[in-house]
């Protein structure tokens, strides 16, 4: 394949109140946002893009926690010539993740409408099977998979657009790594375990990560604790479980059968130094704790902007960024 994925751009939380999301992760997660109105403002003084330009620029902020750069967007306010793109919600939900791609897009979206898989822009239309979507504001290849033909919301966009556009970002830098967990950080947050997309079809899952992106399947485990049955999938920067909930009552069932017919994504992991540290750092937020195990905890999502967060002191088994080997539970 003429194209490769390098970097998670993001995941995405759309919330009802980007200052309560704000509020949350520094709140919690003792880290710092910075509002796509800033980023933008600064291009604007710089040049880059045009200070009059229509685009909305209050919409979103993005939070830098270890390897992972959060977009919190409040879809109120992503207005693009009069018309909202995204329904207003009520409770945050996690929809889905953006990468940045190098080498040939158009190549893999071909890939993508030959395994029956559609794709948008920015404005919602759908893509023709000989034209690639482009971006709103630039002569730039960008496109979300749909979920009724993916399961997920999947963004995908040129490597080079994004690399040195957030100066908040700082992982495109070429010498950048994860920086040990920060003296000042309450939870020790070492990096992201897995993303977890919770599924009734993961065939599909493995299509689009394995077949068509080049994600490497690492590891395949009963997850007791969560209550599914799931595959870990190395893919650039990052690691993806691919989770089938079994039949009785958990939270991942449950967030499955709000979002079917589609899949979730459910929740992110963190890898922590210590756990009892996390613990009682959650505590003291008033963020409760759902299930633990000997190596992994749950936080009850309402407590946590939607989202069920989980925190471990163990990596997935075969994560090729862990030089160790240490095993996840």
């Amino acid at each position: 394949m003429a194209y490769s994925v390098r970097l998670m751009h993001h995941p995405s939380l759309r919330v009802p109140d980007l200052a309560e999301a704000e509020g949350f992760f520094a709140r919690v997660y003792s880290r710092p946002s910075v509002s796509q109105a800033t980023i933008l403002g600064e291009k604007a003084r710089q040049g880059v893009i045009d200070p009059n330009s229509t685009r909305p620029m209050d919409y979103c902020t993005f939070t830098l926690i270890a390897d992972v750069y959060m977009d919190s967007l409040d879809p109120s306010r992503y207005v693009i010539d009069g018309r909202q793109m995204y329904e207003t919600v009520t409770e945050p939900q996690l929809i889905g993740f953006g990468w940045g791609v190098d080498g040939d897009l158009e190549e893999l979206y071909f890939a993508l409408v030959e395994h029956g898989i559609r794709s948008d822009d920015q404005y919602g239309r759908t893509g023709t099977p000989d034209a690639v979507p482009m971006a709103a504001f630039s002569a730039t290849p960008l496109f979300y998979t749909t979920v009724d033909t993916a399961g997920l919301r999947y963004q995908f966009m040129p490597a080079s657009r994004i690399e040195g556009w957030h100066a908040s970002d700082p992982r495109w830098d070429p010498g950048w790594v994860v920086p040990p967990p920060s003296p000042t950080d309450p939870l020790g947050i070492e990096f992201c375990a897995s993303h977890t997309v919770v599924t009734a079809n993961p065939e599909r899952a493995h299509t689009v990560l394995v077949d068509i992106l080049g994600g490497r399947l690492i590891w395949e485990s009963d997850m007791k604790l969560s209550g599914t049955r799931s595959m870990f999938v190395s893919l650039a920067d990052s690691v993806f479980e691919i989770a089938v909930p079994g039949n009785g009552d958990s939270i991942a069932r449950r967030d499955l059968d709000k979002r079917a017919p589609y899949d979730a994504y459910h929740t992110l992991t963190w890898k922590v130094s210590d756990l009892d540290q996390a613990a009682e750092h959650l505590r003291r937020s008033g963020v409760r704790i759902v299930a633990r195990d000997e190596s992994t905890l749950i936080v009850n999502s309402t407590d946590a902007l939607g989202v069920p967060w989980r925190f471990t002191d163990s990596a997935i088994p075969n994560d090729p960024r862990v030089q160790d080997g240490a095993a996840a539970s």
